[in-house]
């Protein structure tokens, strides 16, 4: 969820940029370029005001300069740095607005970008002289660092070795990846050890850099990091175990441009007030380095509300850790009474908390522990604001006891938090819905229920409202992903043409003008990547969808997908690699009546046969990323040995899985996975094709499981939907009530309906997040429809074209 913080900023409704159209990080342009600087050129790029001499570099990557600088330093520094590089002819870039820069530094975002204010692109042969000078002029600014870079001396001038205009490439397991231009050969940012390119002077520099304060601890642990800094558990120089909290320098902003130290030395005056009490962490040390300062206080040897609602409750729990309804409302009504009596306290100590929620509540033995106090207030006086959870948000003093009702809300349903705070009305609803999940199975009383029909018609006409054909960098809003993934915008998953292809299958009208942005934005020739989920192969599938067959079959030859088909890296999968791939261009090949496509089709099959007779190796599970999203597309080819390439798919993609209680989860990374795009759920249509019924059955008992994080088609109760109507049909109980609480996750913004994306911060549009997903689960024959959208359905989804609304589409909805 943290990282998807950042991409609030601009827009209450949609996840977006820092930078979009009508943002309010966009207010006060700085201007930094001197008047005498004739022949240079500057322009707006994103974020960045881009400032070029007369005769521009020629390089398109090498060692650049990135300086660092505060949001009150901008303009001071953005100018000496213009200045420099008109004096030395070098091309550089400049953050455009002290808000942007404030946005880039905040604690959530992203840490390898965080920092860098303005980036210079020298000639090789003037980089010495370049940055000594540079140093030199912003000797006495105070910055933040750079994470993972050079740094010259003891100023704001860092050095990255990397490319100078955007690349990208598929890795071998199908990642899109930043590379060099003109090369396969990644671009890494962070910290690296790769010293390939280093000069003499930048040896120098690694040697004489200053090495990191060491800190008296041992056998540390990360437990979790943010720009602010990392949370770590170790050992003490006495051997207590400790968690030490950092806080980088001027790094890890709040709301009001609060940095993390600052916030830190705040809530080491809480723990010490609260030290005798026995409700929070024991304060040990303040440490202060010239990296930060660090937090030192006592391990708490227990379990986050979070990890004991996980473990034991009675539709999340597994095993003997599971309780029964009786036990789970006793420890609830204990562990309500417990936080009452530890509000109480921090009230008494003059101490409110602020930001109370599940996560920040610790449970050792019987005692409950306050912990994360940087939203504190101590005798109504508070030095941070903006980095409280939602719903757990108030601006007055009370906000401690608000947030016990949203902790009493989610004690029952740990992932109604994003609807209750769109939707507080809602509360009576989701708790009496908890109440019976927990003590029955019967469908939703009438009042509870959906009516399907006005609620596509409703997520329909949203889709078509929240397009913005104005814009080039998006048509429909969709999750953060898009961002930063090149060509998403345009592809199945998180992009137009996945939304388009959406409404076609549903029997939903196309606006005209938004098959134009799509064509539109293909001939600009943006980067794209091979692959069906945000690649060329699903564009192009999309595009046939609205009637345009023509430009599908250019695009594939003009992107070059077609004469690289038997070059491409062995990755088996369905999102970017060879499943994918061969299911689209069969699917276009008959389409379109292409013998060149069939061909193509052909070679990628044979590939992907021999990949699978000699897999000894696991995939992650996943519609897009497993053998089961495999084993699925083989079904659809027109391989002889078919049915038996897909049921060792099949056991590829079981071998990774365990069954607890009758269910099917994946686990990856210490996390059970119970969905559609990161889980093993899409077994169960695979498995039901091959006759494999136990197979089917778990993942049926997988998927009637309504405790969800989000509601999207990929990682949330979309998918979890769409596949148990594929198995059971929808006259169950657990089908009605799965579509119950996603009609809670569908709400409006004053004029149209949307559903919340991933995490539930923001709407979204999308097939993967969004109400483009939501669509097609909730229309009749929902799996059969998105395995329309992908082309894995066979000679099914190959029918003559017809029309629906003024947008040519190639099948009529399912009867």
């Amino acid at each position: 969820m943290k990282s998807h913080i950042p991409f609030t900023l601009a827009s209450p409704t949609w996840y977006d940029v820092p930078w979009a159209p009508h943002s309010p990080c966009l207010t006060g342009d700085i201007s930094v370029m001197p008047a005498d600087a004739p022949g240079w050129t500057s322009t707006v790029d994103g974020p960045w005001q881009i400032h070029l001499p007369p005769q521009p570099p020629g390089m398109t990557y090498g060692w650049k300069v990135h300086v660092a600088a505060t949001p009150q330093d901008l303009e001071s520094v953005g100018s000496i740095v213009a200045r420099w590089c008109v004096h030395k002819d070098t091309a550089f870039k400049v953050l455009r607005t002290r808000r942007l820069v404030h946005a880039s530094q905040l604690k959530y975002a992203d840490r390898v970008q965080s920092g860098k204010v303005c980036t210079c692109y020298p000639a090789p042969e003037l980089l010495e002289e370049f940055c000594v000078g540079l140093a030199d002029l912003l000797r006495d600014v105070d910055s933040p660092s750079i994470h993972g870079e050079l740094r010259v001396g003891s100023s704001p001038v860092w050095l990255r070795h990397g490319s100078f205009q955007e690349a990208w490439a598929l890795s071998p397991t199908g990642a899109p990846t930043p590379v060099l231009p003109g090369t396969t050969i990644p671009d890494r940012r962070g910290t690296t050890n790769d010293r390939a390119h280093d000069t003499p002077w930048i040896q120098q520099l690694r040697r004489t850099n200053p090495t990191s304060t060491v800190l008296p601890i041992h056998d540390v642990t990360l437990l979790h990091r943010s720009n602010a800094g990392g949370v770590y558990r170790a050992l003490w120089q006495d051997d207590r175990p400790v968690v030490i909290k950092e806080a980088r320098h001027l790094c890890g902003l709040d709301a009001d441009g609060i940095d993390a130290p600052a916030r830190l030395r705040h809530e080491f005056q809480v723990l010490q007030r609260l030290a005798p009490h026995r409700v929070a962490p024991q304060p040990i040390d303040l440490l202060e380095t010239p990296e930060g300062t660090f937090l030192v206080m006592g391990f708490l040897e227990g379990m986050t509300l979070y990890q004991e609602m996980a473990r034991f409750h009675p539709l999340s729990g597994h095993g003997s850790s599971r309780m029964s309804h009786a036990e789970f409302s006793r420890w609830r009504q204990d562990t309500m009474e417990s936080l009452k009596d530890l509000i109480q306290i921090l009230s008494e100590c003059g101490i409110v908390h602020g930001d109370l929620h599940p996560a920040n509540l610790i449970h050792v033995g019987n005692d409950l522990f306050a912990t994360d106090f940087e939203s504190s207030s101590i005798d109504g006086v508070s030095v941070s604001t903006g980095l409280t959870a939602l719903p757990f948000r108030s601006d007055k003093d009370a906000c401690d006891l608000e947030a016990v009702a949203h902790i009493h809300a989610l004690l029952l349903d740990p992932t109604s938090g994003p609807v209750l705070t769109r939707r507080p009305e809602l509360r009576s609803f989701v708790t009496r819905a908890a109440l019976e999940d927990i003590t029955m199975t019967a469908p939703p009383a009438p009042d509870m229920m959906p009516h399907l029909e006005h609620l596509c018609t409703e997520l329909a006409d949203g889709i078509r409202a929240s397009a913005t054909p104005s814009r080039t960098d998006r048509l429909f809003p969709s999750d953060p992903y898009l961002f930063q993934h090149p060509g998403a915008e345009l592809g199945l998953m998180h992009g137009a043409a996945g939304v388009l292809a959406a409404l076609s299958a549903t029997g939903h009208e196309i606006d005209p003008d938004h098959v134009s942005w799509l064509t539109n934005r293909l001939s600009s020739q943006p980067i794209l990547l091979p692959g069906l989920a945000d690649g060329v192969e699903g564009i192009a599938l999309g595009l046939s969808m609205c009637g345009e067959g023509d430009l599908s079959a250019q695009l594939l030859d003009r992107t070059g997908v077609l004469d690289s088909s038997s070059q491409t890296p062995i990755d088996p999968s369905l999102g970017t690699g060879l499943a994918g791939r061969a299911a689209a261009l069969q699917t276009l090949s008959r389409r379109l009546s292409s013998d060149r496509l069939a061909q193509a089709a052909s070679t990628l099959w044979e590939r992907l046969a021999t990949v699978i007779r000699d897999a000894d190796g696991p995939l992650p599970n996943g519609l897009f990323t497993g053998w089961e999203g495999v084993g699925l597309a083989v079904l659809s080819s027109p391989l002889p040995d078919r049915h038996h390439l897909a049921n060792i798919a099949l056991e590829l993609a079981l071998s990774t899985t365990v069954t607890i209680d009758g269910a099917l989860i994946s686990e990856a990374g210490g996390v059970q996975w119970p969905y559609l795009g990161q889980g093993p759920i899409a077994c169960g249509p695979l498995a039901e094709a091959l006759g494999d019924a136990g197979t089917v059955a778990s993942v049926a008992r997988t998927c009637r499981s309504p405790l969800t994080e989000s509601s999207g088609l990929l990682l949330g109760r979309s998918g979890l939907l769409v596949v148990l109507r594929q198995l059971i049909g929808d006259d169950n109980a657990a089908v009605q009530r799965h579509m119950m609480r996603l009609a809670w996750s569908i709400t409006g913004d004053g004029t149209t309906s949307h559903m919340l994306g991933l995490h539930g911060l923001r709407f979204s549009s999308d097939v993967a997040t969004g109400s483009a997903g939501a669509l097609l689960t909730l229309s009749d024959h929902p799996w059969k429809n998105i395995a329309k959208i992908l082309g894995i359905l066979g000679d099914r989804c190959h029918e003559d074209l017809m029309t629906i609304g003024s947008v040519a589409t190639p099948w009529a909805p399912e009867d």
